[in-house]
């Protein structure tokens, strides 16, 4: 935990040099949404604990209801 009672989230980043013999080709892939691939990062910003209890919780709460 930072100062102020935040917490950090912690990222991994990860570099790839090489040389690009066909640039146009890498530009047209880059600004092409149709080739482009789906990537995403991901990372906690909670426990596992928290989210079993919420599902929990929440559990609860729908049966409460009745619906």
């Amino acid at each position: 935990m930072q100062e102020g009672g935040q917490s950090t989230i912690q990222r991994h980043s990860f570099i790839r040099m090489s040389k690009l013999p066909d640039v146009r080709g890498r530009i047209t892939y880059i600004s092409s949404h149709a080739k482009q691939e789906n990537l995403y990062a991901v990372y906690e910003t909670a426990d596992r604990h928290y989210w079993t209890e919420l599902a929990k919780c929440n559990q609860q709460e729908f049966e409460k209801s009745g619906t």
